[in-house]
C-alpha cells in the first residue's frame, strides 16, 4: 500500500489514481471529491505497509472518467473511503476483481477489463507504480447517471456501476433530476436508475 508521499513529473501523484493490490479498497485524500458522503461514527484504521496506521474517518462515492482506447465513460466509485493523511489514491485489485473485473499488467501498461471483457481504463507505469487514466469529475461539474446492463436480485447488494455502465445515459446531472423529483435524496436518485424507474 502507498505510505510516503510520492512525486514523479510535472504532476504530483495525489491527483491520481493508482492500482493497488495490498489495498482492501478503494481510498481517497480528498474530502471534496465525493459527491455523496458518510462520516464513519467510529473512525477506522487503514494499516500501512510498515505497520503503521492512519485513520479513515468517512466513506462514500466518487464520479470519475475512466480513460481507454482513446474513449471516456462516466464512472461512480462506490464505496471509497475518506483517508485524509493519505498521499494517493488507491483502486483496489480485490474490490474490482470481486466485482467481476480483470486486471491485467504487461510491461509498462495496466488495463481494467469489464465484466465483457471490454477495456475499461488503461494505466503507466510511473515509477514502480501504475497509474490510471482517470479524471475526477468534482461535485460542481456534471455526473452522468450511467444506464446499467443488469440490476441486482432482491437482497443482493448493487453492483459495481463503474464497471457495467452502458455508455448510453443521461445527459441531466443528477443535481436536475434531484429538483425534478421534488428534491429527492440522491441516494434514491440513483436508487431509482437502478430499478429503472427513471
Amino acid at each position: 500500500m502507498l505510505q510516503a508521499k510520492i512525486n514523479s513529473g510535472p504532476q504530483s501523484l495525489e491527483a491520481g489514481w493508482i492500482i493497488d493490490s495490498g489495498a482492501s479498497c478503494n481510498m481517497c485524500a480528498h474530502r471534496d471529491w465525493f459527491h455523496h458522503y458518510s462520516p464513519l461514527v467510529n473512525p477506522m484504521d487503514v494499516i500501512l505497509s510498515d505497520d503503521s496506521a492512519i485513520q479513515a474517518t468517512g466513506v462514500g462515492r466518487i464520479s470519475i472518467r475512466m480513460h481507454a482506447e482513446g474513449k471516456s465513460s462516466p464512472v461512480v466509485l462506490q464505496d471509497v473511503l475518506h483517508v485524509l493523511e493519505l498521499h494517493g489514491n488507491l483502486l483496489s485489485v480485490s474490490h474490482f476483481a470481486k466485482r467481476g473485473s480483470e486486471m491485467r499488467f504487461v510491461g509498462e501498461g495496466c488495463s481494467i477489463l469489464d465484466q465483457h471483457k471490454r477495456v475499461a481504463c488503461e494505466g503507466d507505469l510511473r515509477g514502480s507504480l501504475y497509474v490510471m487514466r482517470i479524471t475526477t469529475i468534482s461535485t460542481s461539474e456534471s455526473a452522468h447517471i450511467a444506464v446499467l446492463d443488469s440490476f441486482p436480485a432482491k437482497g443482493e447488494d448493487p453492483p459495481e456501476a463503474a464497471l457495467i455502465a452502458d455508455n448510453l445515459g443521461s445527459k441531466v446531472t443528477i443535481d436536475t433530476w434531484h429538483q425534478r423529483l421534488g428534491h429527492l435524496n440522491t441516494d434514491n436518485v440513483i436508487r431509482m436508475v437502478r430499478k429503472g424507474m427513471i
